[in-house]
């Protein structure tokens, strides 16, 4: 159903802008030093650090134009709010979990448009999700990492991963010390953070 309600027309003020990106990376076989679209300003440095979501934007875009981005957006969305509702419905249950997972679709709509955000959201889910495997293995933690390599390619917002790392790390740590561990802990639906 979170699916189906994804799929809206393109809205977002930047998508041909990122569009454009996307083709003239795909034509030049590089990433561009300046805005190659400014027209109103100098043609100052710049680091196009949404590269990773332009680039595969213009491919979908070429196969099929804004339909097939749109579908992707929406299968995208939904995949992601099935692995949230797969994921809270353990400690949740079915009513719960839906409860949980509507309310998170609403709050985060805005969040999930035709922008690198929306990849930059899913990033972040999974991210938290690695991280609060127990026990954190090294293969979760390599993942995490992995995750994060392509995060920042997307989305700037992957400055958050090593805040989100440091948390569940130290979240580790009080969880061993008895004493502490009551001023550190909190439970939501039976998760310990």
């Amino acid at each position: 159903m979170a699916g189906v309600s994804a799929i809206t027309t393109i809205g977002s003020y930047d998508y041909y802008w990122h569009l454009a990106t996307g083709r003239w990376i795909a034509e030049h076989h590089a990433l561009p030093s300046t805005d190659p679209f400014a027209v109103a300003s100098d043609r100052i440095p710049w680091i196009d650090g949404e590269w990773l979501f332009q680039v595969p934007l213009y491919v979908l875009h070429s196969l099929g134009g804004d339909m097939l981005v749109t579908a992707a957006r929406s299968l995208g969305i939904a995949a992601l709010l099935l692995f949230l509702f797969i994921a809270v419905k353990r400690y949740a249950g079915i009513a719960g979990a839906a409860a949980i997972v509507s309310l998170a679709y609403l709050g985060a709509d805005h969040r999930l448009g035709f922008r690198p955000e929306t990849v930059a959201t899913a990033c972040a889910v999974l991210g938290v999700a690695l991280l609060l495997q127990k026990p954190l293995s090294w293969r979760s933690f390599g993942l995490y990492v992995s995750l994060t390599v392509l995060w920042i390619n997307v989305h700037p917002s992957a400055l958050l991963a090593p805040v989100l790392a440091a948390a569940a790390f130290a979240g580790g740590l009080f969880k061993e010390r008895e004493p502490v561990k009551s001023l550190f802990q909190f439970s939501i639906f039976n998760f310990q953070f």
